[in-house]
């Protein structure tokens, strides 16, 4: 899938980002929207790229890559290592996996209290982009959704993206992990959906 097909929004929906759920877009080769969904935890968290933009110019092209604690960094994206409990996607589930995770911050700082933050997160839940890579390392995997499907779980096995905001409530649709593993088992049909390429408008079938 291209990167600008990834950024649309084929499914608002948890469990159709599981990667058991094909996608047909315009009649090609059925698509995922994640190349696995893991449920883990934390066990270490360290710097891992920073951009600025050059000479601080707002109007500036393109950014440019900075020390990981430069107070210039605009924005940073920490590795995050995850000892899995839950692996939904294809082959052997590893034991462990690196995940870029962005972590915002008040201008001036070093990131290092959003690197304590990620640290402290226990429990959570990933949905693994389907084809991007970070050219600063390729082992570590890119988040879905531009990082946003980076979600928490409580006691009772809730799910939340606390990145979407109030659409983090529609996307859940209130699903568990026990919902995740029971979809997981699971084999869907694809979804056809036809997009009008002038406008972007969706049509599902």
């Amino acid at each position: 899938m291209s990167e600008a097909a990834s950024e649309m929004r084929f499914s608002q929906n948890l469990i159709k980002h599981l990667p058991n759920q094909g996608f047909i877009i315009n009649g090609a080769d059925p698509i995922t929207l994640s190349s696995a969904v893991v449920i883990g935890r934390v066990v270490a968290v360290s710097p891992g790229s920073a951009y600025a933009l050059p000479d601080g110019r707002q109007d500036a092209a393109r950014s440019v890559p900075v020390p990981f604690d430069s107070p210039d960094a605009l924005w940073r994206v920490a590795r995050v290592e995850i000892e899995i409990e839950a692996w939904f996607g294809d082959g052997p589930s590893p034991a462990t996996l690196q995940v870029g995770a962005f972590v915002p911050h008040p201008a001036g700082l070093d990131g290092d209290a959003e690197l304590e933050g990620l640290a402290k997160l226990g429990r959570l839940i990933v949905v693994l982009d389907p084809d991007r890579t970070y050219s600063w390392d390729e082992d570590v995997q890119v988040i879905a959704r531009g990082g946003a499907l980076l979600g928490d779980i409580d006691s009772s096995g809730a799910v939340g993206f606390p990145a979407l905001g109030v659409e983090s409530r529609r996307f859940v649709d209130d699903a568990t992990v026990d919902d995740l593993k029971a979809a997981w088992s699971m084999s869907p049909e694809p979804i056809t959906i036809d997009v009008d390429m002038e406008t972007g408008v969706l049509e599902r079938s």
